[in-house]
């Protein structure tokens, strides 16, 4: 898998876990700040883009997934 797939990737399952109300979004936003050095940085646009519209739109899942957006977007700063 070439750095574009990985990237690719890393946006659909991120895209994948925002809204949602299961385990999943703790996973994800974690395995993200683990391996943010490896995100480009037009996807940690996209990913930051994605998390503040769903924050203003409260439609990032339950109270404590805000709190895993909250943390993954400190980090891609």
């Amino acid at each position: 898998m070439n750095h574009t797939e990985l990237n690719d990737l890393m946006v659909c399952a991120f895209r994948y876990a925002l809204g949602r109300r299961t385990y999943v979004t703790h996973t994800i936003s974690e395995l993200l700040i683990k391996h943010k050095d490896e995100l480009s940085e037009q996807s940690k646009i996209i990913i930051l883009h994605d998390i503040a519209r769903a924050i203003n739109a409260n439609d990032y899942g339950m109270d404590i997934d805000k709190a895993c957006w909250i943390k993954l977007r400190e980090a891609l700063k």
